[in-house]
């Protein structure tokens, strides 16, 4: 693969309308984590170092730590001005506090799924993730994208457009870099049917938090083929976050988790363009 690729373009408003959307907030994430014990977070693959982190420091906490940064660098990390103020208010509630929790966006949508002459019923799924302000999670995060096994991938050397982009910026200088990779069959996930994207950290830098380059922004789009009609097919992209271990194509440990059952929290397109997307 030779060359820049370009980045992963956004679907039209029409198609982009009918995706499916999901939303989660990482002070749930980090909650659940504490409750943990320290057995269950060793058995998940933790340092003594993060467990500790982790037992000692609430989500509140953390946040208000944020506080003592500038308001250009508190910018850079995706708070607005009404965020900045509460995180740099000393008598701000931790019900306030609490609100400035980061939250994740999925969106995912089938943008089409088409019966050819020539025998083949061919797909693209579209899938975008992005956090509202930098969350405070340090480890690892995977994205995949899964779907119904009745669609073979196609790796981005077939047809150029599997692929992925990755948004990063720097909350030192607000500088925002991206990155596109063409998805090959290296990433395709042979237990069943799905494509995992390499892992990424959402933080790239371990010096002070100044100086953090960080992933908040993310699309991947595969193409899929079928020789012969397909009438319906079901796809949806997920996002590992606290977690180090993708087995398959289940993010397992983190959220959310995707299994293979049939499913309305799948996107849903069937050949006539019927949607239906419900959580």
């Amino acid at each position: 693969m030779t060359g820049e690729l370009s980045p992963v373009e956004e679907p039209g408003e029409n198609i982009l309308q009918r995706a499916n959307v999901v939303i989660y907030d990482e002070y749930d994430m980090y909650d659940t984590l504490r409750k943990k014990t320290v057995e269950e977070l060793k058995s998940e693959n933790y340092s003594n170092k993060e467990i500790a982190m982790l037992k000692e420091n609430t989500y509140e906490s953390v946040l208000r730590e944020r506080g003592k940064l500038s308001v250009e660098e508190l910018e850079y990390m995706g708070y607005n001005s009404e965020e900045i103020a509460i995180l740099q208010n000393p008598d701000s509630t931790d019900d306030e506090i609490r609100t400035l929790s980061a939250t994740l966006t999925i969106y995912t949508v089938i943008e089409k799924l088409d019966y050819h002459t020539n025998k083949w019923t061919y797909s693209t799924v579209y899938t975008q993730w992005q956090w509202s302000s930098l969350p405070f999670s340090p480890y690892r995060d995977d994205f995949a994208i899964v779907w119904t096994e009745n669609m073979a991938f196609m790796p981005y050397s077939e047809n150029n457009k599997s692929r992925y982009t990755l948004y990063k910026r720097n909350s030192l200088t607000g500088n925002v870099t991206t990155t596109t990779t063409g998805l090959t069959n290296n990433d395709y996930v042979s237990l069943a049917s799905g494509v995992k994207t390499p892992t990424f950290f959402i933080k790239t830098s371990a010096t002070p938090p100044s100086a953090y380059n960080f992933c908040y922004k993310g699309a991947a789009r595969v193409a899929l083929k079928h020789y012969g009609k397909v009438d319906w097919l079901q796809a949806q992209g997920g996002y590992s976050h606290y977690t180090y271990t993708v087995t398959g194509i289940s993010l397992t440990a983190g959220f959310p988790s995707i299994s293979f059952s049939p499913s309305t929290n799948y996107v849903y397109r069937a050949a006539d363009d019927l949607v239906v997307n419900v959580l």
